[in-house]
Protein backbone atom coordinates (compact mmCIF):
# COMPACT_ATOMS: atom_id res chain seq x y z
CA UNK A 1 0.00 0.00 0.00
CA UNK A 2 1.53 3.34 -0.93
CA UNK A 3 1.38 6.71 0.79
CA UNK A 4 -1.06 9.32 0.58
CA UNK A 5 0.38 12.01 -2.00
CA UNK A 6 2.05 15.57 -1.10
CA UNK A 7 -1.07 17.39 -1.12
CA UNK A 8 -2.03 15.78 2.30
CA UNK A 9 -0.89 16.55 5.77
CA UNK A 10 1.97 15.17 7.83
CA UNK A 11 -1.03 14.80 10.75
CA UNK A 12 -3.17 13.07 8.62
CA UNK A 13 -0.26 10.78 7.01
CA UNK A 14 0.48 9.65 11.00
CA UNK A 15 -3.41 9.24 11.47
CA UNK A 16 -4.40 7.28 8.60
CA UNK A 17 -0.97 5.06 8.71
CA UNK A 18 -1.79 4.16 12.56
CA UNK A 19 -5.27 3.33 11.75
CA UNK A 20 -3.64 0.99 9.03
CA UNK A 21 -1.44 -0.77 11.59
CA UNK A 22 -4.19 -1.27 13.94
CA UNK A 23 -6.24 -2.81 11.39
CA UNK A 24 -9.16 -0.55 12.58
CA UNK A 25 -10.59 -0.59 9.00
CA UNK A 26 -11.37 -4.53 9.36
CA UNK A 27 -13.09 -4.34 12.73
CA UNK A 28 -15.26 -1.45 12.87
CA UNK A 29 -16.37 -0.61 16.52
CA UNK A 30 -17.18 2.68 18.19
CA UNK A 31 -15.50 1.77 21.67
CA UNK A 32 -12.64 0.38 19.64
CA UNK A 33 -11.84 3.26 17.49
CA UNK A 34 -12.20 5.94 20.61
CA UNK A 35 -10.03 3.98 22.94
CA UNK A 36 -7.26 3.71 19.75
CA UNK A 37 -7.81 7.43 19.55
CA UNK A 38 -7.01 8.26 23.00
CA UNK A 39 -4.21 5.82 23.25
CA UNK A 40 -2.56 7.49 20.28
CA UNK A 41 -3.32 10.75 21.35
CA UNK A 42 -1.59 9.54 24.73
CA UNK A 43 1.46 7.51 22.98
CA UNK A 44 2.39 10.94 20.80
CA UNK A 45 0.94 13.82 21.55
CA UNK A 46 0.53 14.35 25.21
CA UNK A 47 3.69 15.94 26.02
CA UNK A 48 3.33 18.01 23.48
CA UNK A 49 3.16 22.27 24.10
CA UNK A 50 -0.44 23.50 24.12
CA UNK A 51 0.31 25.64 21.25
CA UNK A 52 1.47 22.82 18.92
CA UNK A 53 -1.99 20.93 19.94
CA UNK A 54 -3.70 24.52 18.18
CA UNK A 55 -1.71 23.95 15.12
CA UNK A 56 -2.47 20.09 14.75
CA UNK A 57 -6.12 20.75 15.35
CA UNK A 58 -5.79 23.18 12.65
CA UNK A 59 -4.16 20.74 10.06
CA UNK A 60 -6.35 18.55 11.23
CA UNK A 61 -9.69 20.49 10.20
CA UNK A 62 -8.18 21.19 6.73
CA UNK A 63 -8.03 17.91 5.81
CA UNK A 64 -11.32 17.06 4.09
CA UNK A 65 -13.13 13.41 4.99
CA UNK A 66 -15.11 13.14 1.64
CA UNK A 67 -12.66 14.56 -1.14
CA UNK A 68 -11.39 11.43 -3.10
CA UNK A 69 -8.07 12.86 -3.76
CA UNK A 70 -6.64 12.43 -0.53
CA UNK A 71 -6.73 8.58 -0.75
CA UNK A 72 -4.75 8.71 -3.60
CA UNK A 73 -2.22 5.53 -3.76
CA UNK A 74 -4.77 3.27 -1.10
CA UNK A 75 -6.47 0.05 -2.35
CA UNK A 76 -10.10 1.40 -3.58
CA UNK A 77 -11.79 -1.41 -1.30
CA UNK A 78 -10.40 -0.20 1.90
CA UNK A 79 -11.47 3.86 1.13
CA UNK A 80 -14.97 3.54 1.95
CA UNK A 81 -14.05 1.82 5.50
CA UNK A 82 -11.53 4.11 5.96
CA UNK A 83 -13.38 6.88 5.64
CA UNK A 84 -15.97 5.43 8.17
CA UNK A 85 -13.23 4.90 10.70
CA UNK A 86 -11.47 8.82 10.46
CA UNK A 87 -14.77 10.31 10.60
CA UNK A 88 -14.49 8.19 14.87
CA UNK A 89 -11.39 8.74 15.17
CA UNK A 90 -10.81 12.53 14.00
CA UNK A 91 -13.16 14.24 16.25
CA UNK A 92 -12.23 11.92 19.28
CA UNK A 93 -8.36 13.00 18.47
CA UNK A 94 -9.21 16.32 18.35
CA UNK A 95 -11.15 16.85 21.45
CA UNK A 96 -8.29 14.55 23.23
CA UNK A 97 -6.14 17.66 21.60
CA UNK A 98 -8.25 20.75 22.39
CA UNK A 99 -9.27 19.32 26.50
CA UNK A 100 -7.51 21.96 28.95
CA UNK A 101 -7.09 24.37 26.23
CA UNK A 102 -8.33 27.79 25.89
CA UNK A 103 -10.19 26.94 22.48
CA UNK A 104 -13.52 29.13 22.03
CA UNK A 105 -15.13 26.35 20.64
CA UNK A 106 -15.37 24.53 23.65
CA UNK A 107 -16.62 27.40 26.04
CA UNK A 108 -18.14 26.94 29.58
CA UNK A 109 -21.25 29.43 29.16
CA UNK A 110 -21.63 28.39 33.13
CA UNK A 111 -24.72 28.72 34.86
CA UNK A 112 -28.97 29.43 34.91
CA UNK A 113 -28.82 33.38 36.47
CA UNK A 114 -32.49 33.55 37.03
CA UNK A 115 -35.77 32.35 36.03
CA UNK A 116 -38.00 35.12 33.49
CA UNK A 117 -41.18 33.10 33.27
CA UNK A 118 -43.09 32.81 36.93
CA UNK A 119 -42.91 29.46 38.57
CA UNK A 120 -45.68 27.00 38.60
CA UNK A 121 -46.65 28.93 42.42
CA UNK A 122 -47.89 32.24 40.41
CA UNK A 123 -50.79 29.39 39.33
CA UNK A 124 -51.93 28.18 42.65
CA UNK A 125 -55.06 29.98 44.10
CA UNK A 126 -54.43 33.53 45.28
CA UNK A 127 -57.85 34.41 46.16
CA UNK A 128 -61.48 35.34 45.58
CA UNK A 129 -60.85 36.09 41.54
CA UNK A 130 -63.04 34.89 38.86
CA UNK A 131 -59.82 35.11 36.60
CA UNK A 132 -58.26 32.20 38.69
CA UNK A 133 -55.82 30.36 36.53
CA UNK A 134 -56.33 26.85 37.18
CA UNK A 135 -53.42 24.58 36.08
CA UNK A 136 -53.76 22.16 33.75
CA UNK A 137 -50.93 19.81 34.70
CA UNK A 138 -48.77 20.32 31.32
CA UNK A 139 -44.88 20.88 32.21
CA UNK A 140 -44.54 24.61 31.99
CA UNK A 141 -41.65 25.53 30.04
CA UNK A 142 -39.49 28.05 31.78
CA UNK A 143 -37.29 30.60 30.11
CA UNK A 144 -34.10 31.63 31.32
CA UNK A 145 -31.81 34.20 30.51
Amino acid sequence: MKKMELNSNQIMLELIDYILKEDLVNKFDLNTIKDSANSFYENFYASKHRKTKQKLVEEIEKFSLYDMSNYNGYETAIIPNLIMVLSIFKPEFVRKLTSNSDNKKYMDFGGLKRKVSPPVEAYEYVGNNKLDISPTHRSYGLLFE
